[in-house]
């Protein structure tokens, strides 16, 4: 694409995608903002990826599942 636009076509891309901001939203949550009005980011990973411990474990856990899908490729 010309305009520099990015297109999340795949199943793999998206989920890599929605991962990254699930860890944003971790982080700005540790500063005191909250990403959405629904769960937090924190309940998200707990219940999508079934992750458990307290909220510096529960981000190191979603750190480490974001590198492991980027080495996927």
């Amino acid at each position: 694409m010309s305009n520099g636009a990015i297109v999340l076509d795949t199943p793999e891309s998206i989920e890599a995608y929605r991962m990254m901001v699930i860890v944003r939203g971790m982080m700005l949550e540790n500063k005191g903002m909250k990403l959405t009005r629904g769960p937090s980011c924190y309940t998200i990973a707990r219940k999508q990826y079934g992750l458990k411990g307290n909220k510096e474990s529960l981000l190191q856990q979603m750190i480490a599942l974001c590198e492991a899908q980027k080495n996927k490729k």
